[in-house]
């Protein structure tokens, strides 16, 4: 169980196709989490677990308490952990659910939506 709505609303959807006929199958879902404490920003989603076929980008501010983690594999984000600064998470999440190819940002990504488009 997931212990979020989001992934209620893919079963759901998965359900009403199912009872009017129409092929449907719940292979799972993607979630992102924004936790809700006064004076604690934290953004999680996808998988974040460490593994072989995996690299990580890393930033570490600890002067502005701001840590940011991206998994990625096979050019791709598969998980992202944001602490302090959450403003990137939903763009995050965006390419993590779009499965979208991030060669060409790669080195300006950790930065954040406006800095990974521009050139170094």
């Amino acid at each position: 169980t997931y212990g979020l709505v989001a992934p209620l609303y893919d079963m759901a959807g998965v359900l009403a196709k199912t009872l009017v006929d129409a092929p449907a199958a719940y292979n799972g879902s993607v979630t992102a989490t924004k936790l809700k404490v006064t004076g604690i920003n934290l953004f999680s989603a996808g998988d974040f677990a460490e593994a072989k076929d995996r690299e990580e980008i890393v930033l570490r501010d600890a002067a502005r308490g701001v840590y940011k983690r991206l998994v990625l594999k096979e050019g791709k984000i598969i998980g992202t952990v944001l602490y302090g600064d959450v403003e990137d998470g939903a763009w995050f999440f965006q390419l993590l659910r779009e499965g979208a190819d991030i060669a060409e940002m790669r080195d300006n990504l950790i930065f954040g939506q406006a800095p990974a488009w521009s050139r170094s």
